[in-house]
């Protein structure tokens, strides 16, 4: 495991890091982080900075990055079932459309028409 030294410049005196688990810091602290969590940190950069010499950040540089979103156990659908569009007719398109989302679709428009407006609720469904 590679560590990165970090250190906390944020404004309070202290920081309790619940996010990525590094615990709490005290200010101009510096600490050993996980190389692969330190780009995360960085991305805060009114937070913390990078506390390697020059010649260590020049030879393994850490390009700040944002953590992508994280979906909790609780919001994701698992009952939900698998839907091919693809394979449905214009009648059956308006039937999903109705049973799932409480819209009346007229089944007497083409079916690409449809299936278009089906994929677009879907996309703006809470």
């Amino acid at each position: 495991m590679t560590t990165v030294s970090l250190q906390y410049v944020g404004k309070k005196p202290s920081h309790e890091d619940l996010l990525y688990g590094t615990g709490t810091w005290a200010s101009g602290e510096v600490k050993k982080v996980k190389r692969e969590i330190a780009p995360f940190l960085l991305w805060h950069d009114d937070v913390w900075k990078d506390a390697r010499t020059h010649a260590a950040r020049k030879k393994d540089q850490i390009t700040p990055s944002m953590k992508p979103p994280v979906m909790r156990h609780d919001e994701r659908e698992t009952d939900m079932p698998a839907i091919n569009l693809a394979n449905m007719d214009a009648r059956g398109l308006a039937n999903y459309a109705k049973n799932t989302f409480g819209r009346n679709l007229d089944a007497s428009r083409p079916a690409a028409d449809l299936r278009a407006e089906v994929r677009t609720l879907m996309r703006t469904a809470p």
